[in-house]
């Protein structure tokens, strides 16, 4: 099941700005990605839907990583809370696999060995709700000069431009998010990001063309806008989703 379009539609229930979107990245050995990716799509994922569907969590997907080498992270998680409460109160979800499939967290989870980086806390802050189902997804996460400048441009200049590329060149949807934790320096002496932004394609042709400068960015007035200084820009494509 890939039904992405409700998680990154960012996000159809409630205030925007309420939204907490988590990711989290984990390395999963190469020999060791085909029983990771059964796990999730034919278990995890319903555990995801039952909390979904129990009003405990907002939308659930796994992405995999284009492009990746063995040291990578090659999997993300991303959780969507409907606001800090929720993430507070139903953190642990996952945990109820004895209650949704009758398999203890032990056993679901144990027959696969995987390094889990920690959990990257964001507040949602606007996005261009997709306009279908999209396959591909670009996270951007930098470290804007001016946080509060880098948001008004984005309102002001990226969305309006965005909005009038939706599904052509292959975009179909649009977001900005702002960090809440980790936040500071990093374990290699840089800074964690700060913001993140994302990008919603059809294809990999089209996000190909994106990162390099065509698609839908093409003709953004990059000058016009507060600098975003990104430090990672990764593809993922989507393998499996609540709906």
């Amino acid at each position: 099941m890939k039904n992405f379009l409700l998680l990154l539609t960012l996000f159809v229930f409630g205030s925007l700005s309420a939204q907490i979107a988590v990711f989290h990245p984990i390395q999963i050995p190469g020999d060791q990605v085909e029983t990771f990716e059964k796990i999730q799509t034919e278990y995890v994922q319903k555990i995801a839907q039952d909390a979904v569907d129990k009003g405990n969590l907002g939308a659930w997907a796994l992405l995999k990583a284009f492009n990746a080498t063995e040291d990578d992270y090659n999997y993300l998680w991303v959780h969507l809370y409907q606001d800090v409460d929720q993430v507070v109160d139903k953190f642990s979800w996952w945990a109820n696999s004895e209650e949704v499939l009758g398999i203890k967290p032990d056993i679901l989870y144990g027959d696969v060995g995987g390094k889990a980086d920690r959990r990257y806390f964001y507040k949602m802050e606007m996005a261009i709700p997709n306009s279908e189902q999209g396959e591909w997804v670009i996270l951007n996460f930098g470290n804007p000069d001016n946080v509060s400048q880098f948001l008004e441009d984005s309102e002001k200049i990226v969305m309006p431009h965005f909005e009038k590329m939706l599904n052509k060149s292959g975009l179909l949807g649009w977001g900005v998010a702002t960090k809440i934790t980790p936040q500071g320096k990093n374990s290699q002496g840089g800074d964690y990001a700060t913001a993140m932004t994302y990008d919603v394609y059809d294809n990999l042709k089209n996000v190909m063309l994106h990162m390099a400068g065509s698609a839908a960015i093409e003709g953004l007035p990059i000058e016009k806008i507060s600098p975003a200084n990104f430090s990672i820009r990764g593809i993922f494509s989507i393998v499996t989703g609540t709906e």
